[in-house]
């Protein structure tokens, strides 16, 4: 085993034990979140109703998503293996021991669809229909306060 996997695997299990220990205090209150999954979710409708047009290699493309939550509440609760408390609203908050300090993170799983389709010079398109890649991945907001939220997705053939 090399000493960078020896390295992680103690820094690992050191948090694991013992999480103050690496200057974390504990996840913050519910109550000091001031955005829940509803919050969220506005933003995914945001986004869905957006068009990009993205410069790449000399070409632009038009690209537009279609996301969705990929698992509710409800429905995590009725299936035995997935243990989501009530509390957490948006899924679940994991915590991060970085640079001595805690990062609190709400996590959206999501899916959806991203479409990509490729304009000429005078912004007409290229094709008739644009090239569709089915993604799945997550809505992640750093912090308390939901200033921005990053999106992750991957698919079989988009990455």
């Amino acid at each position: 085993m090399s000493t960078r996997h020896i390295t992680w695997l103690t820094a690992t299990t050191i948090w694991m034990i013992n999480p103050v220990f690496t200057g974390c205090e504990g996840p913050a209150p519910q109550d000091e979140f001031d955005f829940g999954e509803a919050e969220m979710l506005d933003v995914l409708d945001d986004m869905n109703e957006e068009t990009w047009n993205i410069d790449m290699d000399g070409l632009t493309y038009e690209v537009t998503v279609d996301f969705q939550q990929r698992i509710s509440q409800e429905t995590a609760a009725n299936i035995s293996f997935i243990d989501i408390s009530s509390a957490h609203a948006c899924g679940s908050r994991s915590f991060f021991a970085e640079a001595d300090a805690c990062l609190d993170v709400t996590s959206l799983p999501i899916k959806g669809i991203v479409s990509v389709l490729p304009l000429d010079s005078e912004g007409d398109p290229l094709h008739n229909f644009p090239e569709m890649f089915v993604v799945e991945g997550s809505m992640d907001v750093y912090g308390t306060t939901m200033n921005n939220a990053d999106i992750w997705v991957q698919g079989e053939d988009f990455n």
